[in-house]
């Protein structure tokens, strides 16, 4: 007799491929901070990588999934579909739970200080009037100062939207 092995539903795997892959996302954001934080070129190059890595792991997250189905059972569109959705919505809570944990515990405002010392540094200033953009400084400086009044609830939200509808498209 042959062993059949269950059948997992897709909310299964798209909670253990989203974990995975928001366990992932953890991993670059706090990079990316370290990297902001302590200026460190390495930690800002590893999460840069990270980055533009994170796509094709969902995507073999994806390929994963289909594996699991039986030879020469089909993969609707809209299953697969609502599989990704899943997957990315779950990615998407814990990444925004750890960043909410960091900005109300850890910050302290630390992180958008860092931004603001590099945007009034006078080499970025020069470098920014060289380019004839020096009314973009302005802009980027009234955006940090929008971002210093949101809350830490407001900003996890804000980066959940973000990773969300920039990953998941």
């Amino acid at each position: 007799m042959t062993e059949q092995k269950p059948i997992m539903p897709s909310r299964a795997y798209a909670t253990e491929y989203g974990t995975f892959l928001g366990i992932a996302w953890v991993v670059v954001f706090a990079l990316y901070v370290l990297g902001i934080r302590g200026m460190n070129s390495l930690f800002m190059f590893v999460a840069c990588i990270g980055i533009c890595a994170l796509p094709f792991v969902a995507f073999y997250f994806a390929w994963r999934y289909k594996q699991h189905l039986e030879p020469g059972e089909k993969l609707p569109f809209f299953s697969a579909w609502m599989f990704s959705i899943m997957m990315f919505v779950y990615a998407c809570l814990l990444t925004g739970a750890a960043e909410y944990v960091y900005f109300a515990y850890m910050d302290d405002g630390a992180l958008l200080g860092q931004f603001y010392s590099v945007l009034e540094d006078e080499e970025t200033i020069k470098l920014y009037r060289q380019m004839g953009l020096s009314e973009t400084l302005g802009v980027l400086k009234e955006n940090l100062d929008d971002m210093s009044k949101l809350s830490p609830l407001d900003m996890a939200l804000m980066f959940f939207n973000q990773n969300f509808l920039c990953l998941s498209s």
